[in-house]
């Protein structure tokens, strides 16, 4: 394959193999080829799989996972069509959390200090990811011009644009109140 896979997906699909073998090894430990993996050991995992209340796009991306290392291998394995094509896709309905009210952000913001109230007043003011606001450095912030400059982590690989944000007046305020030996 052309395109390279990077270590988080890489870690994924262990996960993946390594939680259908230990279930294989339980369920049937007389099954040790893979050409010996039928359709109703594939359902069997699936029911598996959905016991343990993984979301639908987690599930999905395993069962995709399992479909494409069959795929795969089938020739090296001699296995006679892929067990896991029959597997249905499961519903990705999304487990949505109800965004903090202003009284709410206010508490927790409120509550927060030394560096947790920087990384909170970052993500809060500039309205970035909370890992964008752990990575923030100084060599990103304009206290002069009042603005901050920095490529979201979620987007650099594919768009490496900066973003320049004007600082609201709290955040320079905060901004502010940090020593300059820090």
């Amino acid at each position: 394959n052309s395109k390279e896979i990077s270590e988080p997906t890489l870690a994924n699909y262990e996960t993946y193999c390594d939680r259908f073998n230990k279930w294989q090894k339980n369920e049937n430990s007389a099954v040790i080829q893979m050409r010996q993996i039928a359709f109703s050991i594939c359902e069997e995992y699936k029911t598996h799989i959905v016991d343990l209340k993984l979301t639908g796009r987690t599930f999905n991306a395993h069962r995709a996972f399992m479909r494409s290392f069959w795929n795969v291998l089938s020739d090296k394995a001699k296995t006679v069509g892929n067990p896991w094509a029959k597997i249905t896709k499961r519903d990705e309905y999304s487990i949505s959390r109800r965004p903090l009210t202003v009284e709410e952000l206010r508490r927790v913001c409120q509550a927060a200090d030394g560096e947790l109230r920087l990384v909170f007043a970052l993500g809060l003011y500039l309205g970035c990811r909370m890992g964008d606001a752990v990575l923030m450095g100084w060599g990103q912030v304009d206290m002069e011009k009042r603005t901050i400059r920095y490529v979201p982590h979620k987007t650099a690989k594919k768009l490496p644009k900066a973003l320049e944000i004007p600082m609201h007046p709290e955040l320079y305020s905060v901004l502010s109140e940090v020593p300059p030996a820090k």
